[in-house]
């Protein structure tokens, strides 16, 4: 970490990045778009000073640079974090289904060993989260029985007209009321998970607590401290005081270590005590089997806590824990049955009690209640459904349904729901429901905030419901039969095709969130199918996300001395954004007549261009048009680099660039002659590159660039006036990589991928016909 350069303070210890076109305005203790810039009561720093991400030696070739020090290497440099970013993402609340349920898209990011559910209907592993701030428009996409989802416009859903005419890649903006969105259907396992006592309890946090010593007061203590300072001995403090000389010693010892406070009170750590039945220290009671199988008795209590139960705490003992479930008065059959199976299942027989209003069974085993309290959630307001469920067979499903339905289902003639506070139980309840094999509708109702019950006002929380058709059975997963309704969902073995009932949108403020899936890149948002991030890699990511050792800027000009590296390359993210590491690197190496090189997006301030007196040469990536920078880059103005290329130039910086061709972005002829124009009106020598776009990121569902689109480029660029125009990520050999006279065409710099096969020049001039050629030879 460094102070940086080129920024400002401003009011109330806020200041202002200047580093880049963003301007970034960063408030006290926040970090700037980059990521990598942190404002720290009122000074702004570098977070990735002198911690390179990557360092690699790379052919020159490689950046692409054709005409500056060809056929030498290049020492590579990078640090994490780019002043770009794509905009493909979604709303903290987002929940996505995984191996162990339903999650938001935020807990994601505290959770290790992530497996998600794909389109393909398989787990697979989560290989990156990231977030990052954004402003802008957010779409609402409601479907016919779906949570709403958020996302920003560009992100793309798996989608059809007509589920027989197969599935598509559609982005959120270009969804219409006609798209079905895909669900996939989450299977149930064939076999009953067991259920470890001791790590569900191990996760239970337990609270430290302090008890005044009953014989010992502060009067006693002077006393004791008294007798000591008048030469007494501890026999003798003993018999005066009604004492053991032992503890006299001990409560001296104690004072002298730990002081007063300590000695006056005693504190107790609560821990677990093992066995066949496993239970916390100080419980009376007989603990709960270490191990329980998920069979269907324990998924009916769990069905009927997540309904009807709840876990409290003592107030005087805060260890001591009651295990309560509460029915109406009417409900005397559950409270048998929970109380038969409650003993059946844990050996302990409960208590049944009577309340103003309901009948209660009770059971004071602490253990017991924080089994239930861990898996199911303590309060009403964070109940869940718990995590084994989701890899259960289907008839221990059934029974889990069956008893959160008995105790807070109701059951209509055509329909049945239930109602909770808790969003993730309901979220938990469909994903059950999707598995037994039936496509629940999920609503959300915000009641009046507050209501009067047996005379006392109580604040209502919004209320979410989960509802489907009364002749699914629930227990069995079967059809019992099947009436047509008219706007019903459509189904394969596979996937439930839902319809789009609304598209609305609005101004969203904040972080947004997006995952990286190995091997299948594609995930659910609130039950949907949709793309994922891959290769984000080290561009999107922040400081914290990688480890990496201190390098200096003189070690990295040593590595690049014993390398023979005729130069240093500031690139793979935007060397923009760790300049002052670039600047003091590029000071060092210049007085030991290495050279330096930025591969950069070019949205750079020119005051930073001012600065940098030390850099030689710059190949800047045109990623698109004005449409591309504005929706994937994040209100990027293309102009401002444009202008940044032409200032370069203007300050005799050696320049090329690339422009990455990209389907249905930028391939047309008129974005390819509006290239090749500014390139001819910059300077006609500036070699122009031309290169393929690969499906990878958060654009899977582009197609590549054919070389002929790239070869026609070339020929148009070649027509306007431009001298040396390029071909890459082709094949190697390709005879566009190659670089000849444009007046007498012959073979100056013959090129196989990165590598120079051969250099056929006169100093700086052509051999045939003697043109003078714009490369920087070594």
């Amino acid at each position: 970490m460094k102070q940086a350069l080129l920024w400002k303070p401003l009011e109330n210890k806020t200041v202002q990045c200047n580093l880049c076109n963003r301007h970034c305005i960063i408030p006290d203790g926040k970090r700037g778009l980059c990521r990598v810039r942190e404002n720290r009561d009122g000074v702004l720093y570098a977070m990735t000073y002198a911690k390179p991400c990557s360092i690699a030696i790379d052919p020159i070739e490689k950046k692409p640079l054709f005409h500056f020090l060809p056929g030498t290497s290049s020492l590579s440099v990078a640090t994490v974090g780019c002043n770009f970013f794509c905009k493909h993402c979604f709303v903290p609340e987002t929940f996505v289904i995984t191996k162990d349920g339903a999650h938001t898209i935020e807990e994601l990011f505290k959770k290790e060993d992530i497996h998600v559910l794909t389109k393909s209907n398989e787990l697979h592993r989560v290989t990156k989260r990231f977030k990052h701030p954004y402003s802008g428009k957010i779409l609402k996409i409601k479907a016919a029985f779906l949570p709403e989802v958020l996302c920003t416009p560009d992100h793309t859903f798996f989608a059809t007209t007509e589920p027989k005419d197969g599935i598509s890649e559609v982005e959120a903006r270009d969804l219409t009321k006609q798209h079905f969105l895909v669900v996939p259907r989450k299977r149930p396992t064939s076999t009953m998970p067991i259920i470890d006592a001791r790590t569900i309890l191990s996760k239970f946090e337990t609270r430290s607590f302090q008890v005044k010593r009953k014989r010992l007061t502060s009067q006693i203590l002077e006393k004791m401290i008294n007798l000591k300072e008048e030469g007494k001995t501890s026999r003798e403090i003993a018999s005066c005081l009604g004492f053991h000389p032992t503890y006299i010693r001990k409560i001296f010892s104690i004072l002298k270590h730990h002081g007063k406070e300590r000695l006056l009170t005693r504190t107790f750590e609560t821990s677990l005590v093992f066995g066949e039945r496993i239970r916390f220290k100080n419980e009376k009671g007989v603990g709960i089997p270490k191990e329980v199988k998920l069979d269907k008795d324990l998924a009916y209590l769990f069905g009927m806590y997540c309904a009807e139960g709840s876990v409290s705490r003592h107030p005087s003992r805060p260890n001591s824990l009651l295990l309560c479930f509460s029915f109406g008065k009417h409900e005397k059959k559950l409270v048998d049955k929970t109380s038969l199976l409650i003993e059946k299942v844990f050996g302990i027989k409960p208590k049944i009690g009577i309340t103003k209003t309901t009948l209660q069974v009770r059971v004071s085993s602490s253990s017991l209640a924080a089994f239930f309290g861990v898996l199911c959630g303590m309060k009403s307001q964070n109940k869940k459904v718990p995590e084994p469920l989701f890899c259960s067979p289907k008839r221990v499903i059934g029974a889990f349904l069956k008893g959160y339905f008995d105790g807070d289902g109701c059951y209509k003639k055509k329909y049945v729901d239930a109602v909770s506070v808790s969003k993730k139980l309901i979220m938990g309840i469909c994903e059950l429901l999707i598995m037994q094999g039936v496509l629940p509708g999920f609503y959300e109702h915000i009641p009046r905030k507050e209501r009067q019950i047996c005379g006392r006002k109580v604040h209502v929380k919004p209320e979410y419901i989960v509802r489907f058709s009364s002749d699914f059975d629930f227990e069995k997963g079967i059809w019992r039969r099947r009436r047509h309704k008219k706007y019903h969902y459509k189904e394969t073995d596979k996937y439930f095709f839902v319809p789009i009932r609304k598209m609305s949108e609005q101004h969203f403020e904040g972080y947004v969130y997006n995952l990286e899936v190995e091997n299948d890149p594609t995930y659910t948002a609130n039950f949907v199918a949709v793309h994922n991030c891959q290769n984000w890699g080290i561009s999107q990511a922040s400081p914290e996300d990688f480890l990496t050792e201190e390098v200096l800027p003189k070690e990295l000009v040593s590595i690049a001395k014993k390398n023979n590296c005729k130069s240093i390359a500031y690139t793979y993210t935007e060397p923009t954004i760790f300049f002052e590491y670039a600047f003091d690197t590029s000071n060092l190496a210049h007085e030991s007549n290495i050279k330096n090189v930025y591969v950069t997006n070019g949205y750079m301030t020119e005051d930073m261009l001012d600065m940098y007196k030390s850099l030689d040469a710059a190949n800047v990536d045109i990623k698109g048009d004005e449409r591309f920078y504005k929706e994937v880059c994040g209100n990027v103005e293309m102009e401002k680099i444009l202008e940044n290329i032409k200032y370069m130039r203007k300050k005799d910086i050696h320049v090329e660039i690339t422009n990455l061709i990209i389907p249905g972005y930028n391939d047309d002829k008129d974005s390819i002659t509006r290239i090749a124009q500014f390139c001819k009106d910059t300077d006609p020598d500036m070699p122009l590159h031309f290169t393929a776009f690969y499906p990878a990121y958060k654009m899977l569902n582009v197609p590549p660039t054919k070389r002929e689109v790239l070869v026609k480029a070339r020929e148009m660029a070649l027509d306007i006036g431009v001298r040396y125009v390029y071909c890459g990520n082709t094949y190697p050999g390709d005879p566009y990589e190659n670089t000849y006279c444009p007046n007498c065409g012959h073979l100056l710099i013959k090129r196989h991928g990165f590598s120079v096969l051969s250099i056929d020049m006169n100093g700086d001039r052509c051999p045939s016909c003697g043109m003078k050629i714009p490369i920087v030879l070594e």
